[in-house]
């Protein structure tokens, strides 16, 4: 396997770990020791999770950030991603249990913080016959309108 490097000084910058943790492989970052990918080089919202684009983060802790779509369906259309990178719901396992509960009550904080206590919609897109556009696992938080059913 051949490891590519960078610097140390981005590697911290990007994940507070320290360079013993983790490597680079084909664009994409891996923890020593563990399967995870931290981050995809290409991956869009892995570039906006690091602050590299500067994107208005709406929301920002140690496991995701929150941002406004910039497509919106609704008045309010935000999203939510890890900051780890996650293809899709696919790639998930039982071990990130936590960080999908995490998420879910960062959306519910989200939702509240924008005033929409008549409603709003938690949107998840699977695969691209699922309408997921970009291979991040991500989250739409919509609301601001009366949203019908069936969706699409």
């Amino acid at each position: 396997m051949e490891i590519l490097s960078i610097s140390v000084a981005k590697r911290n910058d990007i994940f507070n770990l320290k360079q013993e943790f983790f490597f680079l492989y084909r664009n994409t970052y891996y923890m020593r020791g563990y399967e995870e990918v931290l981050r995809v080089a290409d991956c869009i919202f892995c570039k906006i999770a690091a602050g590299e684009l500067g994107t208005e983060f709406l929301y920002e802790d140690e496991q995701v950030v929150a941002f406004r779509d910039i497509n919106p369906v609704s008045p309010v259309h935000i999203l939510v991603i890890p900051k780890m990178h996650f293809a899709s719901v696919n790639d998930l396992t039982d071990k990130d249990n936590l960080l999908v509960g995490h998420i879910f009550q960062v959306i519910k904080k989200l939702a509240q913080a924008e005033n929409l206590d008549k409603g709003y919609r938690i949107v998840n897109n699977c695969g691209r016959e699922g309408g997921q556009i970009v291979d991040h696992l991500h989250f739409h938080l919509l609301g601001g309108r009366n949203l019908q059913w069936p969706p699409g």
